[in-house]
């Protein structure tokens, strides 16, 4: 994006909250040319799991665009001796309370979309909360906890090798780079399709042209060959659209993920 808006792009990480502390900083800022990075934990998750915010992401951020989406896998360790779904559910539901799923974090995408899975399947299963992605994977390694629900491109490997099982992905269509494993449509669940998601916010205020011009960039910048290859290689799809169509997924993501924190009391850590 840098060489195609002709200015610099400086990468300020600014980690914390779960991306709240980024997106406060990115609220306050009076330039208008400064953007942040979120996922859709962030923004249509955060604001329900979260007793106080500093910032709302609906009020305080406007949209400019998707810029990549991943696939979201069910992963099983091979101790549980199922390769389908259907064994898997067969499983759970004949050991109720035996097995044990592992989160990333309370309140994350990783604990809420496990949650929905439980009501669309009828299962119980109890979470083990971890802080981070590495701790929780590696006691799914060690079969310390038997399913997670996580990105596929962070699974990718493990279930190439046989360490894990890949059981199902959460999206319409099989994944390119992990093809024999089968989707949740597939297997009877037709509605059971969670992406995830990285979008570009800007501060409210920020001037209409601006944010068509940041939009702008985005997409003649996924449109580079060796970007949508790099991106393909570790599970993610170039996705660049319109501020109009970033708005609608976040607020289709935000009513659903609404409904099951409430439902299940979801709180963050």
């Amino acid at each position: 994006m840098a060489e195609i808006l002709g200015v610099p792009v400086v990468v300020d990480n600014r980690p914390g909250a779960n991306g709240n502390l980024a997106m406060d900083f990115v609220a306050r800022s009076t330039d208008s040319h400064t953007l942040t990075l979120v996922n859709v934990g962030q923004v249509a998750i955060n604001p329900h799991t979260y007793t106080t915010m500093p910032v709302d992401p609906l009020k305080d951020l406007v949209p400019v665009a998707t810029a990549i989406t991943g696939d979201l896998l069910l992963v099983a360790h091979p101790k549980l001796g199922v390769t389908t779904l259907t064994e898997l559910i067969a499983l759970l539901k004949a050991n109720p309370g035996k097995f044990s799923y592992a989160s990333t974090g309370s309140g994350g995408i990783t604990h809420v979309v496990m949650e929905l899975f439980k009501n669309a399947t009828g299962i119980e299963i109890e979470a083990v909360h971890y802080r981070g992605a590495g701790p929780a994977s590696q006691d799914m390694l060690a079969g310390t906890t038997h399913l997670i629900i996580d990105a596929l491109s962070m699974y990718e490997q493990t279930v190439r090798d046989g360490r894990l099982k890949g059981i199902a992905v959460l999206s319409a269509q099989r994944s390119s780079i992990l093809p024999d494993v089968s989707t949740m449509v597939e297997s009877g669940f037709g509605d059971f399709v969670y992406p995830n998601w990285f979008g570009l916010l800007v501060p409210r205020g920020t001037p209409p042209a601006v944010i068509e011009r940041l939009a702008d960039a985005n997409r003649r910048a996924q449109q580079s060959p060796q970007l949508r290859e790099r991106l393909q290689d570790i599970g993610w799809v170039a996705a660049a659209d319109t501020p109009e169509h970033f708005t609608s997924r976040i607020m289709q993501d935000y009513r659903v993920y609404r409904e099951i924190v409430r439902a299940k009391n979801i709180r963050a850590d």
